[in-house]
């Protein structure tokens, strides 16, 4: 089984190979509690349950999708919706973006949201 950091380093752009490892240890620094996995090919980041995932996209960027991220505050403006119902993502372009300095406190606000115990998946329907 392939290791999340051997995802990251066989990434053959230079630029998102070094936009991955500051994202993924940014994101294990916020807590000694998040775990890492490779799920659907991707880091997969689990606090007590499924937190974040790290991937790339053809164009060169590189973005961190929140699970729950609809349910997060966002007072700096950068999370994306990209037609996702729950999902709310953090597009960097390059290893010098700002929002890396960010990105610690979205990692917390993710956490925050997964003690809140009223939220629920939009469209779900309790029986």
């Amino acid at each position: 089984m392939r290791k999340p950091e051997e995802y990251i380093l066989q990434q053959p752009d230079e630029d998102q190979r070094t936009m991955l490892l500051m994202a993924y240890d940014i994101v294990l620094s916020v807590s000694d509690k998040i775990s890492v996995r490779l799920s659907y090919g991707v880091p997969f980041f689990n606090y007590t349950r499924g937190l974040c995932y790290l991937s790339t996209r053809r164009n060169g960027t590189v973005y961190i999708g929140f699970m729950r991220g609809i349910a997060m505050d966002d007072p700096a403006g950068i999370l994306e919706a990209d037609k996702r119902k729950v999902i709310r993502a953090i597009t960097f372009t390059s290893p010098e973006d700002p929002k890396f300095e960010l990105l610690a406190d979205y990692v917390q606000k993710a956490i925050d949201v997964e003690h809140v115990k009223v939220f629920s998946f939009p469209g779900k329907r309790k029986a």
